[in-house]
């Protein structure tokens, strides 16, 4: 990971470092930095040497971006929040800056349309979980029966479930501890009654 000095030399230079270690220090990883670091270079360009964030630098800046999207509303939506960010963090320390309002936001259009499964597609699909984890004797599909019903029974993604461990399902109470899940917070999922009994009955069985 590329020092945080090295990539920034704007007159705000320092107020991005100290936003993103902030960030940081309340556990967001904050690894791509390409909105922050653009931000900077425009600022370098402008030859803005004041200790603030004025309301004409912040419009030209997104209006700039806007002009040239041609791919991702969702890329335009990620640097107005980066701008935000940073404006809320100078205001903070008591700097004169201009937080863009929410119009400035794409609206991102999404033309995916979910599958509802039914009753019957359910159960067809955790028979056919069961089934091969019977006649298939590796050791990373006898728990598929369990994954496949706890992606049903909780909603958890499948980098959750993946990287889910023992020591975060409580038995006792019912409940799942997610660490870092999206945005990189952690969060409580409860298990029903029927998912707990087969999470008990699998630990038992693998004497976990």
């Amino acid at each position: 990971m590329k020092d945080l000095a090295s990539q920034f030399s704007s007159s705000l230079a320092q107020y991005f470092i100290g936003m993103i270690e902030e960030k940081r220090a309340c556990g967001y990883k904050y690894t791509e930095l390409s909105s922050y670091t653009k931000f900077d270079c425009f600022l370098v360009e402008q030859k803005h040497k004041k200790i603030s964030l004025p309301r004409k630098i912040v419009e030209q800046w997104l209006k700039k971006q806007e002009a040239l999207l041609e791919t991702s509303s969702k890329t335009h939506q990620c640097r107005v929040t980066a701008v935000r960010n940073l404006a809320d963090f100078l205001i903070r320390q008591g700097i004169s800056a201009y937080s863009p309002p929410h119009f400035f936001n794409v609206k991102v259009k999404y033309n995916y349309v979910p599958y509802i499964y039914s009753h019957k597609e359910i159960s067809s699909l955790f028979k056919a979980a069961d089934e091969l984890s019977k006649t298939n004797t590796a050791w990373h599909l006898s728990y598929f029966p369990v994954a496949i019903r706890l992606f049903y029974s909780t909603g958890l993604r499948k980098g959750e479930v993946k990287n889910l461990l023992w020591r975060d399902i409580d038995l006792e109470n019912g409940v799942i501890t997610i660490r870092q899940g999206k945005h990189h917070k952690d969060r409580f999922i409860p298990i029903t009654m029927q998912m707990l009994k087969i999470l008990k009955d699998y630990a038992q069985k693998k004497n976990m």
